[in-house]
């Protein structure tokens, strides 16, 4: 049995400024100055290299790619220029290891009803925590494929200097144990999720 793992680690305008209309700034021109509009969706590109995986075999480590779709939405107890809710509506990656014994998908479980999700803007830049719950199938060679779903949500957080995020990279905030549905005792733990992110945003 495998045990929880430790934590991994506006602008005022000046008086008097002229009154010239200024062109409308297009959804990322905006995003790149303060934070995405409610309604909008940010659509990423994932590579997740040197993901780690605990398994009872030992530690396995492989590259993940997929994509990550997400819906601004209010966030109930903040000002919309401070902080928005992400809404989750697609996330899936996969790879195989370099052995080819392992090839290994993590995506999304369920419909995100209640997104936990955050953008904040921060002094300088911007601060993200995605907060998702997922399931990962395990297929090992020769071996029948194993479902597992995560204890706890898989948190990715990342400090931004701008956003949307441009190769930036998101990290695992704590380990995810990964459990056989309806079990709660641990049957593998996802480790380490390092993965480099490139967003556009759309209306």
């Amino acid at each position: 049995m495998l045990l929880s793992g430790a934590a991994l680690a506006p602008a005022a305008l000046a008086e008097g400024a002229a009154a010239a209309p200024l062109p409308a700034a297009s959804a990322v021109e905006r995003a790149s100055a303060s934070m995405p509009p409610v309604g909008s969706v940010i659509s990423s590109e994932l590579e997740a290299t040197d993901t780690a995986i605990e398994l009872e075999t030992g530690l396995v480590t492989l590259n993940l790619k997929g994509t990550l779709t997400q819906q601004v939405e209010p966030d109930p107890v903040e000002d919309p220029s401070i902080s928005v809710r992400l809404r989750t509506t697609g996330f899936h990656v996969e790879g195989q290891s370099a052995d080819g014994r392992y090839r290994i998908t993590i995506e999304q479980k369920g419909i995100d009803t209640d997104p936990r999700s955050l953008l904040r803007r921060l002094e300088g830049g911007y601060q993200e925590v995605d907060v998702i719950p997922v399931t990962t199938t395990i297929d090992e060679a020769d071996k029948p494929s194993v479902v597992l779903e995560s204890a706890d949500p898989v948190r990715l957080l990342a400090d931004l200097r701008s956003f949307p995020a441009q190769g930036d990279l998101y990290q695992l905030q704590v380990p995810v144990d990964l459990v056989v549905p309806g079990n709660s005792t641990p049957a593998a733990q996802l480790v380490g999720f390092p993965s480099l992110r490139t967003s556009r945003l759309s209306q």
